[in-house]
């Protein structure tokens, strides 16, 4: 071998998957702490809500109870990945899973790019919104930003792959030769399920609402806590569907998952930054692609927004 062939080989190792879904979470990262730095000089946020829009006690505790609830799920899986890197000696990933979510925020006004969106209470802490190519703030005094339900909320989505993982956990205990295909079909099922219920319940505390919906493929159209199916469909098999199915094939077949595959040609050094990146650039696509859709699927059917929407979602 030549001294002349070396630099070839090095520059090859570099040309994987990984590389490539890492340049995209570096690419997603840069964005987005340009578009948040843009907007902090005219950020605001508010506190204490400055009336009560007629919302009832009931209604004031579940919102309040809500935020609380979202704060501890949230450090309780901040404390987990903690435990987990410093047990692991690295960044596990899981933690890079979880960083994602959590990174991947700045992009979720453009959930909202058609009619008026997902619409989120005032009554809530909240900042207001941000510019992105193609969604101007200015022009929709609606949407807020939620401390708890949309800037630290978003990370909520580990608990649907844990508790995914959890209970396909159980499940293949009692089948325990179950293959990918068929365990990734139940696992998708499962995300279904669980989307619906934590969904539902969720919109019925008034946190946030589906603000257009195609009143054929929804469930209670018309009212502000109307349900869209395509809406509960994208979040289990696109939004965490995605970055779930990667955890699997992580946990089952180590380093060499699609989103990680080449990483083993890596200097040790780098792996676990190429490991992160590249999970924050899946997260961060999914998230894109879940909006892309969604609006897509609103514009083609034509969706109507709610006739009964509570003040506190129009500030």
């Amino acid at each position: 071998m030549t001294s002349a062939t070396r630099p070839a080989r090095g520059i090859t190792r570099w040309i994987s998957p990984v590389v490539l879904w890492a340049l995209l979470g570096a690419v997603c990262l840069a964005f987005g702490t340009a578009m948040l730095i843009r907007w902090l000089p005219h950020a605001e946020i508010r506190v204490i809500p400055h009336n009560d829009y007629g919302i009832g006690t009931g209604r004031k505790v579940a919102l309040w109870g809500v935020q609380i609830a979202i704060a501890v799920v949230v450090a309780g899986l901040v404390v987990r990945q903690v435990r987990q890197c410093r047990r692991e000696r690295t960044i596990t990933f899981d933690t890079a899973l979880l960083l994602g979510y959590i990174l991947a925020e700045w992009a979720t006004p453009w959930a909202s790019s058609y009619g008026t969106g997902v619409l989120t209470s005032h009554y809530l802490i909240h900042t207001n919104s941000w510019d992105l190519p193609g969604w101007d703030s200015s022009a929709h005094p609606h949407h807020t930003a939620p401390v708890f339900v949309t800037w630290i909320g978003v990370a909520g989505a580990m608990l649907w792959i844990l508790t995914t993982a959890a209970v396909m956990k159980a499940v293949t205990r009692h089948r325990p030769n179950l293959s990918n295909t068929r365990y990734l079909v139940v696992s998708a099922v499962v995300l279904l399920l669980i989307d619906l219920l934590f969904e539902a319940a969720w919109i019925l505390t008034g946190s946030y609402s589906f603000g257009d919906t195609i009143p054929a493929i929804t469930l209670f159209p018309g009212h502000w806590y109307q349900l869209p199916l395509p809406g509960v469909a994208l979040t289990a098999l696109v939004w965490i569907f995605i970055p779930y199915a990667a955890r699997y094939y992580h946990e089952r077949e180590g380093r060499e998952t699609f989103v990680l595959r080449g990483i083993g040609r890596l200097p040790g050094r780098a792996r676990p930054w190429a490991m992160t990146l590249a999970v924050i650039g899946l997260v961060t696509l999914s998230l894109l692609l879940w909006a892309a859709l969604y609006n897509g699927i609103n514009a083609l059917g034509g969706a109507v927004p709610a006739t009964d929407m509570p003040q506190h979602f129009l500030g």
